[in-house]
Parts: structure tokens; C-alpha cells; sequence
């Protein structure tokens, strides 16, 4: 079997070691090689993930109204893919369109740029807000939508991480791309996150019922370790796999911001995971208090572990 490299980069830009390989997988619908995998066995890590490999739930593309980061945090710019003058980007689950507006800019007058999204409510912020003449944003499923193959770059922030057919988004991801063509994804490993020193057990308790409610509905928590697989699986060429943790520190500029990400998701998402029997309302408003509380006195480093993946349409 012939085996394509995945080269994994440092935040340096450095070759981070060791370098595996991966077997190319002979179906989508299993990802089962006919050899053992090295370094990542992606069958494992999808399982240990939850993540029903085959088919998913019944709503495949079934996610929340507002993911817990906010667009403004992803960085498109440390990706090698960067898109430039005159190319044409799409950009998947573009939400409130504050990245797309950014790249809308780097490509300018003629480059030419489409924000897709589920959520009209977010695009209709999105349109409000970024009104630029090579810019337009689009509502729809990137799972069942008709794509062409004629964009330049297909991008996806933290998007694929609400998707439980993963497979599904990055083939219609790959029809929207031309030949030779850039896939950019950039999205988190929720087991791999950490906190130090260790949170509070409130906070524990919430955070495993967080991972478990995503499990339960077929939301890969190991999404950014699943990536190059994933791929592969679509025949795509020269994938490499940028370390990019979000890494928020006691004394950076943005440490307030970045900590307080999990008040956004107790506020927004909290009450999902009431609805469905994850959490009662008294604990979510009581880790919510302790939360808060600990971050001012007590959080040194906060890391949610996040993973760059690009790769090359054939």
C-alpha cells in the first residue's frame, strides 16, 4: 500500500518530530487500512473520540447556534495556504464573517470571497457588519449544498468540530476547490485541553459533561487529531499539519478574554446541556460563580490544544 506522508510543522515553522506516516485509507466509509497504522492510528483516536466514523446521527450537520469561540480568535494567517491578491476563498461556517471580512481584504478588488453558513441569524449579522464589494455570504448546508470546483482556498474555522459526518463536509470541501487548489482546516482536540493548576472540581464536573454531551451527539472531541485521515481518506496531496494551541498566560494582553471563554460556553451552551440532561441549572450558575472567581485568583495557563491541517486538491 502506498503510504503519503503527513508533515506536522511547529509553531516556529520548524519540522516537529517525528514526522509519521499513514497509510492510505482504501474506503471512506470505514478508515480500516489494510496495514497497521503508525504513530496515528485514526480508527482508535475516532473511537476514543466518539466519533461514529461511518455514518453519524440522523442530523448530521446538527450543531449550536453560537460555537464556543469567537471568529475573531482563529489565525488564517499562520497557515501556508495563505490566501493572497486575486484568489477566490471559500470560507465554511463563516458565522459572523469576521474572519472572511479579513480575508475579503487580503484578496481585494480582484479576488472575490463567499462566507457560507447554517446560521442565517449570524449572517445577517455578517452582512450588517462587513458590507465589501468582493465579499458575499451564503445560507446553506455544506452537506447536501452544490458546490463547484473553482474556488482558490477552502477554509474552515473550528467548524468541522459541530459536523458528525466530518467526511461528508471535506468532500463537498474538496468539489468546491479547483484543481490544485488549497483545504484549509483549523480546529481543537476538547480531550487535550488543560488548565493549570487544575480547575475546580465544579468546573471538572462541568467540562466532562460538556465532552460527553458532544459524544453523544456524534461530535468528534479528538476533531483536529482526526483531520489528516480524513484527508487522505479524499485523496488530497501534501498535507501538512500546523501546531497552532491556543495558549493564554497570566500577564498577556489577552488573558481576561481567552480565560473567559468557558463563561461564554457556561452562558450560550450551558442551557443545551440543561435541556438535555447533562447539567441542572443550579450547577451550571454555581461553576459559572467558582469559575469566574478561580480565573481572577488563580489560573496561571490555560491551553486548548488546536490543530492547523492544509492540504493540495489533485
Amino acid at each position: 500500500m502506498r503510504a503519503l506522508p503527513v508533515v506536522f510543522i511547529s509553531p516556529a515553522g520548524d519540522l516537529a518530530s517525528p514526522i509519521p506516516e499513514i497509510p492510505e485509507p482504501t474506503r471512506i466509509e470505514t478508515f480500516v487500512p489494510k496495514a497497521p497504522m503508525k504513530a496515528l492510528d485514526m480508527p482508535v483516536l475516532c473511537g476514543l473520540a466518539g466519533l461514529n466514523v461511518n455514518h453519524g446521527p440522523a442530523n448530521p450537520s446538527l450543531r449550536p447556534a453560537h460555537p464556543e469561540s469567537p471568529d475573531t480568535t482563529a489565525r488564517p494567517s499562520t497557515l501556508g495556504g495563505n490566501p493572497s491578491p486575486g484568489m477566490s476563498v471559500l470560507d465554511v461556517g463563516c458565522g459572523t464573517g469576521a474572519i472572511t471580512a479579513d480575508i475579503a481584504r487580503i484578496v481585494g478588488p480582484n479576488g472575490y470571497v463567499l462566507g457560507f453558513d447554517r446560521d442565517e441569524s449570524l449572517l445577517h449579522l455578517a452582512r450588517r457588519d462587513h458590507m465589501i464589494p468582493n465579499l458575499r455570504f451564503v445560507q446553506g448546508d455544506i452537506l447536501t449544498f452544490p458546490l463547484e470546483g473553482r474556488f482558490d482556498v477552502v477554509t474552515a474555522a473550528r467548524t468541522l468540530q459541530w459536523v458528525s459526518s466530518p467526511e461528508a463536509a471535506i468532500s463537498q470541501m474538496r468539489q468546491a476547490a479547483r484543481s490544485g487548489g488549497k483545504i484549509l482546516v483549523l480546529d481543537y482536540n476538547h480531550d487535550n485541553n488543560s488548565w493549570e493548576p487544575d480547575p475546580p472540581n465544579e468546573f471538572t464536573r462541568f467540562y466532562k459533561a460538556f465532552v460527553e454531551w458532544r459524544r453523544v451527539n456524534g461530535w468528534n472531541n479528538r476533531m483536529a487529531d482526526c483531520l489528516p485521515a480524513l484527508f487522505q481518506s479524499q485523496g488530497l496531496q501534501d498535507i501538512l499539519v500546523h501546531m497552532e494551541d491556543e495558549l493564554a498566560r497570566r500577564g498577556d494582553p489577552d488573558f481576561s478574554a481567552a480565560s473567559s471563554i468557558w463563561v461564554n460556553v457556561l452562558e450560550t451552551i450551558g442551557p443545551q446541556l440543561i435541556a438535555a440532561g447533562f447539567l441542572a441549572e443550579r450547577e451550571r450558575m454555581e461553576t459559572e460563580s467558582v469559575y469566574r472567581d478561580w480565573v481572577q485568583d488563580q489560573l496561571q495557563i490555560q491551553t486548548l490544544q488546536m490543530r492547523a491541517v492544509e492540504a493540495t486538491v489533485p
